[in-house]
């Protein structure tokens, strides 16, 4: 909840962050946009079964339940999916999805078959039963859909990510300038990029004096507030540039930023 403040260590000790801070965008720009004087909005976690009496519970006190989904359908997820698709079928109160993508590469062939396309069907279908259409991130999404049978601008239509719209719906893009090297940048890494991306970003950051470094994962969070190091075991291809550990010259140099 974006009106709940919570300490560092509970959201590290307990990933209230979902592995990833920009889990956190999507979901608040939803609830910015749906937050009015008469409402009034909880937030769950999806990642298991529920019971007969929590289900009763959020059929009786509630009038909505709003899905803001990111790159969900993917085969790391389809336990998760699962567990949504179990909850939408045992709810009688409108279910909607927003923002919902494809985890693929951008020149993917979405006509080859994939392993969670099951399971994305019985999905699609369980929200269809208690929503009047789904919302996805892109056309890739789409064009999934539409070639497992979904129909577009009736089954589901694209509305890009929720987060552009966390300040109303006037998506406000600023004109480009050309950077100079007093401009303030923002880097951003995560451990999974390739070789070629880290060392692309590591040149970009060392043209300007005013970059800060903004952590973004879980194990970020850990190292910046607990000073937790990355472990060796969980990450034995760490690139060598990264900020693994306090020792680094981005913490260091003080352009981090939690």
């Amino acid at each position: 909840n974006p009106l709940e403040p919570i300490e560092p260590a509970k959201v590290t000790g307990n990933n209230m962050i979902g592995n990833n801070a920009g889990n956190l965008m999507f979901a608040h720009s939803i609830m910015r946009t749906l937050l009015c004087d008469d409402m009034s909005v909880d937030t769950i976690m999806t990642y298991r079964e529920f019971s007969d009496k929590e289900v009763d519970y959020f059929n009786s006190e509630y009038e909505c339940f709003i899905i803001p989904l990111a790159n969900a359908f993917r085969i790391s997820f389809q336990q998760e999916l699962i567990y949504l698709r179990h909850l939408v079928e045992r709810l009688s109160i409108p279910c909607i999805v927003i923002g919902v993508g494809m985890q693929a590469k951008v020149d993917i062939d979405v006509n080859q078959s994939f392993q969670f396309d099951g399971e994305v069907i019985r999905f699609v279908k369980a929200i269809l039963d208690k929503s009047a259409i789904l919302g996805v991130r892109g056309e890739i999404t789409a064009a999934y859909l539409h070639r497992l049978g979904f129909i577009p601008e009736k089954d589901y239509t694209v509305i890009g990510c929720p987060a552009m719209y966390m300040n109303g719906d006037e998506l406000v893009v600023k004109e480009p300038v050309e950077l100079q090297r007093s401009s303030k940048v923002s880097v951003n890494r995560k451990p999974g990029i390739s070789a070629k991306m880290h060392n692309f970003i590591v040149k970009s950051s060392k043209e300007f004096d005013d970059y800060m470094y903004i952590p973004q994962g879980i194990e970020d969070l850990a190292l910046l507030y607990a000073g937790r190091a990355f472990q060796k075991k969980k990450h034995p291809k760490l690139h060598a540039t990264y900020p693994g550990n306090v020792e680094h010259e981005i913490y260091a140099s003080g352009h981090e930023i939690g």
